[in-house]
């Protein structure tokens, strides 16, 4: 079995192309007899890993907390306020490069509290004018 020298991948006998990294190949008439097994060639990328800033992570703490009172807060006009201003903070977070649970937590959970507020005020504002 032929394997490809630039990523490793297994390589059919008919096919010239690569079908993990897409290299040309020439294809091989006669299957050769292997000497000795030899060791793929892997490319080594430089991958940098990205430490979003502190003002990223506070965001996405922040969205999260707001997000939560939203659900748990039964206050109507104050908990969509918050639900809003949570959503805004988890995509400013993700802008300014954090993608951790907490971004995607607190997208959620305002995402939950913005609708759970939007009914529970709807609620509240018939119950009261079925009073008047």
């Amino acid at each position: 079995m032929r394997r490809c020298e630039y990523c490793g991948n297994a390589l059919a006998l008919d096919s010239d192309t690569c079908g993990g990294c897409g290299a040309k190949h020439e294809i091989v008439t006669q299957p050769q007899q292997p000497s000795a097994p030899s060791q793929p060639q892997y490319q080594q990328q430089n991958h940098q890993p990205q430490h979003p800033s502190p003002q990223a992570k506070n965001k996405a703490i922040a969205s999260l907390v707001l997000g939560i009172c939203a659900m748990v807060v039964p206050i109507p006009v104050l908990d969509i306020v918050a639900a809003i201003i949570g959503i805004v903070f988890a995509n400013q977070a993700k802008s300014l490069g954090y993608r951790g649970g907490l971004q995607i937590g607190g997208l959620v959970c305002s995402i939950i509290g913005l609708i759970w507020s939007i009914g529970f005020t709807c609620t509240v504002c018939a119950g009261l004018l079925a009073f008047v």
